[in-house]
């Protein structure tokens, strides 16, 4: 499906290749996606290219994004510049001036990246942290605590 036109609403796209340039699909399932100023709720594809776009759910083999708003991402290779994620999950990852909220990966490259939590077994480059370690260490300790006293409150009401 191919569409030029001005915009486009769709509940569901399916095909071999979906191009979307200006409108907007709640669930698009095909072997390759091309999204342009476009919003997706979720996205299935073997191929995953967004530029200026939104998704909220996207599972791909292979996902480039650009300039481009991302929920979750579970791919095998993913690309993310000048973007944002919250949960990103990839065997490879590529962040290049993107922000990422939650970064899973075997090989991460972060280049002026910036992410909440990163786990991976190798980085390369020096991701911009949100939380020094000392930030860190009090922000756990001080939730620490208030878990602490709601369960203790919790155990005292909780007995009668």
């Amino acid at each position: 499906m191919s569409d030029q036109g001005p915009y486009v609403e769709s509940e569901t796209v399916t095909g071999d290749r979906v191009d979307l340039h200006g409108g907007n699909a709640y669930v698009i399932k095909s072997g390759e996606t091309r999204l342009e100023r476009s919003a997706a709720n979720t996205v299935y594809a073997q191929d995953l290219e967004a530029r200026q776009s939104a998704v909220a759910w996207a599972e791909a083999d292979q996902v480039n994004t650009r300039q481009s708003l991302v929920g979750h991402v579970q791919a095998e290779e993913a690309s993310v510049d000048r973007s944002a994620v919250g949960v990103l999950h990839a065997k490879t990852v590529t962040l290049t001036n993107a922000s990422a909220g939650i970064l899973v990966a075997t090989q991460a490259d972060l280049k002026n990246a910036s992410a909440v939590v990163v786990i991976s077994r190798a980085v390369d480059g020096q991701p911009v942290l949100k939380f020094d370690p000392r930030t860190a260490v009090v922000a756990g300790a001080a939730a620490g605590g208030v878990l602490g006293l709601l369960w203790l409150v919790g155990r005292l009401f909780g007995k009668r």
